[in-house]
């Protein structure tokens, strides 16, 4: 029988330059008529609560099972601009209830639309786990890509200077001062690009908001602020660390490049690799009409190595004889494949998933050829894609979302594309449609829950999205390798038994025990303590951090970072010491000890049908 304390591995952060953790507030700001929080049922956002038009649906799942998902809420306009802000929601019991909050917001359209508004456009959430990464497209007032939206369109500046920081002009004047770094207090200081002097009296806050003399007197997205950034099209990036309860103030994303009119987010979900890698999908829109020319949108990703203090972008791929002639290509979706190989499906004037594979070669990504399926979609629309956690009829598998006709955004359909041992999509595909035939799907998002099941939000005909979970089988129709989950929460003296009948027993849970074992053997229990007596606080499972296998006699320890006090009297140290200790392996009759200088640490041993985890020498 094999015994598994669950690992808890430390997310890496990753976040921005000048990466502000609170955002100061003040009475009379931006803030001052943002609708309160509320809850939902069935649904994250819910028609005229409070806003009438929701679009653009973004949705992940966290390791403790908590679903979080995030929308452009458009207000009384449904347009790509015109007043937008961005609106999340999380539900701990699967979609049942939502809580939803906002991760962006500006009240200068009064919640409704108007073309000299601000306005956030498409959002991408990535999450490892723990942390949750939002990428937004954001407009400053009266601009947007698309003309209906706003009073014009953005301008080719990117807004910054060469050290990525906000430049401003002073009452319509020349852009002759900068935004410094956000400060422990919340606030950042105006200086002048001549000379780096401060503008005594003036502060913004995480919010762009700006004060004088600690008053509240606007907003440098806004046209009538004394201060004003210029009118064109930025990056958001933000963070939340509490599962989606609350968000960091923004940071600017330095990605676009002088010239190019447009860099917005790929809708949806963006990833964290395997190394940890944030990789968020965008894509620049020329001058030409949208989809008018191979040249009118090209799609990339940025990506930070470095906990998002710095960010790069890989190249474009366009219509070019390297990339098989695929014509433009758009609002993307990634995948991580592991070993450094993102994949990018990608909206596309095909009428066919499509896809690009970009490999990490230890300077930049390199993308391969163009990828067509072969299977019908209505190419023109975002996608979304992600990777099943199990093994699908033995292979790793791709979930799909889109619209399957070939006449326009309708008949929605989840595929699952399985995978060969190069990565290579099998010609073998399963797809199952998900709404009825002819009605309308656009823009989606999926995401497993934490017991195996598909969830998918997506657009309909309506003002808001629809929300459905999905049994694996019943949309693969294949088998599939989904182990049996059980959450075991004890406390100092109790101990619990677990009985299964499947292979495994798996706890994604990071603060209780996992357990897997053999067939022949479905019985287990576990025990935690503190110290010999079992007479120690009560201490969270979570903080033994260390990954046990048993094959036989021979113990092997797969994760070390296990946290011990030292002992003494020969009685047990502490799990869970504030710093982390070097340990020693001991095999002993029937188990093993684990000391730290000598001294005993803990003591495990194995019997026959039950085993005993963390009894104290």
């Amino acid at each position: 029988m094999a015994k598994k304390w669950t690992a808890v591995l430390m997310a890496i952060l990753m976040v921005l330059t000048a990466f502000p953790v609170t955002t100061a507030m003040a009475a009379g700001s931006s803030e001052a008529s943002k609708p309160a929080d509320g809850t939902t049922q069935g649904r994250p956002f819910v028609s005229d609560n409070p806003s009438h038009w929701y679009r653009i649906p973004s949705m992940v799942t966290l390791d403790d099972g908590t679903v979080v998902a995030a929308a452009d809420a458009r207000w009384d306009g449904g347009m790509d601009g015109g007043g937008n802000d961005v609106i999340t929601a999380r539900s701990t019991d699967n979609g049942d209830t939502w809580s939803y909050t906002w991760a962006g917001y500006y009240g200068d359209n009064g919640n409704v639309f108007s073309k000299a508004s601000t306005s956030y456009c498409d959002s991408n959430i990535a999450t490892d786990g723990k942390t949750l990464y939002m990428l937004s497209t954001f407009f400053a007032s009266g601009v947007a890509i698309n003309g209906t939206s706003a009073n014009a369109q953005p301008s080719k500046d990117t807004g910054l200077d060469s050290q990525g920081r906000l430049l401003l002009a002073r009452n319509g004047g020349d852009y002759d001062y900068y935004v410094g770094a956000v400060g422990a207090d919340g606030y950042a200081s105006i200086y002048r690009t001549s000379d780096s002097t401060v503008v005594s009296g003036y502060k913004v806050n995480g919010e762009f908001e700006l004060f004088k003399h600690d008053a509240y007197v606007g907003c440098v997205w806004y046209s009538n602020c004394e201060f004003q950034a210029k009118k064109c099209q930025y990056l958001f990036f933000r963070t939340s660390t509490d599962g989606g309860k609350t968000w960091s103030a923004p940071s600017l994303v330095n990605a676009r490049k002088s010239g190019e009119k447009f860099l917005g987010a790929g809708p949806g979900r963006a990833v964290v690799t395997d190394d940890g890698t944030i990789c968020m999908p965008v894509y620049v829109y020329g001058d030409n009409a949208w989809g008018s020319g191979d040249a009118s949108q090209a799609t990339s990703f940025i990506y930070s190595k470095d906990h998002g203090k710095t960010w790069s972008r890989t190249a474009n791929f366009t219509s070019t004889s390297s990339f098989g002639g695929s014509g433009w290509s758009s609002e993307a979706q990634l995948v991580d494949l592991g070993n450094g190989v993102v994949r990018c499906f990608y909206r596309n004037g095909k009428k066919k998933i499509m896809y690009c594979d970009a490999t990490w070669n230890g300077s930049g990504y390199q993308w391969g050829d163009v990828v067509d399926t072969g299977i019908d979609i209505w190419g023109n629309c975002q996608l979304s894609a992600i990777m099943y956690p199990y093994l699908i009829d033995g292979k790793r598998a791709i979930l799909v979302s889109s619209p399957s006709s070939t006449q326009g955004r309708k008949t929605g359909a989840i595929f699952t594309l399985l995978l060969n041992d190069d990565n290579t999509v099998s010609t073998e595909y399963a797809k199952k449609t998900i709404t009825a035939e002819g009605a309308t799907f656009a823009y989606s998002c999926l995401t497993v829950l934490k017991d195996g099941r598909v969830a998918d939000l997506y657009e309909t005909d309506a003002c808001d999205f629809t929300y459905k979970v999905y049994d694996i089988q019943s949309l693969t129709g294949m088998d599939v390798d989904v182990p049996t989950t059980a959450d075991i929460q004890m406390n100092v003296g109790q101990k619990k038994t677990l009985t299964f009948s499947e292979q495994n027993v798996n706890n994604s849970a990071s603060d209780v025990v996992s357990l897997s074992a053999a067939k022949e053997e479905p019985g287990a229990t576990a025990n935690k303590a503190t110290d010999a007596n079992y007479s120690g606080d009560s201490v969270s499972v979570k903080r033994a951090l260390y990954t046990f296998t048993s094959t036989g006699t021979e113990y092997t320890i797969a994760h070390a970072g296990m946290y011990l006090s030292v002992g003494t009297n020969g009685k047990a140290g502490y799990p869970g010491a504030s710093t982390a200790a070097n340990v020693t392996l001991r095999a002993v009759d029937g188990g093993f000890q684990l000391l730290q200088d000598g001294h005993y640490g803990l003591y495990f041993m194995e019997k026959r049908f039950q085993g005993q985890c963390g009894e104290p020498l």
